[in-house]
């Protein structure tokens, strides 16, 4: 029987846009929405990164502008402003292998062409809850990535 290949991230690279703290958040806030109508078992309930497990679910992500928007500012580049922002959220499931992490590095407005804004999506380490390359839902969240973040290029790994 020949395996089929799960995916285990997707990436997104952004353009440079030059986007607004609050257009940068409302675009958070319809991708985190949208993509958990896609899958809402995987893709349900977020947190914010914290040193410990116990402090991250304590840092439950609410889905409202005032929020988003603090998180993106707490964590832009104070020293270089052109390096943007960037910060991760997770799923908090009790197996970390059937966690999922999202990683935002945006609002870079650098010239060097080697730092990307990047939309980062890392799948359960279980094989299981991953899905298929040819997947609608892997599709879906292309789509996603295009649609709200103008993607202009997607690695599938």
């Amino acid at each position: 029987m020949i395996q089929k290949k799960t995916i285990k991230n997707i990436k997104g690279i952004i353009p440079k846009n030059g986007e607004s703290v609050q257009d940068l958040s409302l675009k958070i806030i319809r991708f985190l929405r949208d993509i958990g109508e896609i899958d809402k078992e995987l893709f349900s309930n977020f947190y914010e990164q914290g040193r410990t497990k116990k402090i991250a679910l304590e840092k439950k992500i609410i889905l409202d502008e005032f929020n988003i928007t603090n998180i993106i500012i707490k964590n832009w580049d104070k020293k270089f402003s052109e390096l943007g922002s960037g910060f991760s959220f997770w799923s908090g499931k009790n197996d970390d292998t059937e966690n999922v992490k999202i990683n935002f590095s945006i609002g870079k407005t650098t010239k060097n062409e080697n730092l990307l804004n990047v939309i980062s999506i890392s799948f359960p380490y279980k094989e299981e809850l991953r899905y298929e390359k040819e997947s609608k839902k892997i599709s879906a969240i292309v789509r996603l990535l295009k649609k709200i973040w103008v993607a202009t290029e997607i690695e599938l790994d």
